[in-house]
């Protein structure tokens, strides 16, 4: 049976957490995709500073997931930053990792559903998220979840990797 989880807003004070989960998660779900020593040499403090910024600013959500007082997980989400019709209320989601050991129990469902309401309930009707391309496993989850594919991508850099991105969107 799930331990019972917690989700709650995020504050300034949860950034080392976040931090901590953010970079626990890129090395979980980015083994295959960047080297591994440029994983080993993520750098917490750097990530503590931008996710305090982050906390500060108003139109940033962040939720963490909780069992029993441990954070394990989290989103982050608000408006499209790409969004060229603020008319069209589209909603993002910036970020969601699990840390490694929680994965593929649910809770990633629960977090996604979690901003997916918060969106809705602001009188967002799409949200939309990027997601690599080769992170067959992050793609299958969102497709379950009701996203679909649309047809714009991007092209990024992550410690030195290119890579490519691909949109996927949810009517809410």
């Amino acid at each position: 049976m799930m331990p019972k989880p917690i989700i709650r807003k995020a504050s300034v004070e949860d950034a080392g957490l976040i931090a901590d989960l953010h970079i626990r998660g890129w090395q979980g779900a980015y083994h295959h995709l960047i080297p591994a020593e440029k994983l080993a040499r993520l750098a917490l403090r750097e990530w503590v500073d931008e996710w305090q910024k982050r906390l500060e600013n108003p139109q940033t959500f962040v939720y963490l997931i909780e069992i029993s007082d441990v954070s394990i997980g989290f989103v982050a989400f608000g408006s499209d930053r790409d969004e060229v019709d603020v008319r069209l209320r589209q909603g993002e989601i910036y970020a969601i990792y699990l840390h490694p050991d929680w994965k593929a129990k649910g809770y990633g469902t629960l977090l996604c559903q979690a901003a997916c309401d918060r969106l809705q309930q602001d009188g967002f009707n799409l949200v939309v998220l990027w997601v690599l391309e080769a992170n067959y496993s992050a793609r299958r989850f969102y497709e379950i979840l009701g996203f679909q594919r649309a047809v714009s991508v991007k092209q990024v850099v992550l410690l030195d990797v290119p890579l490519q991105e691909i949109q996927y969107q949810k009517e809410l």
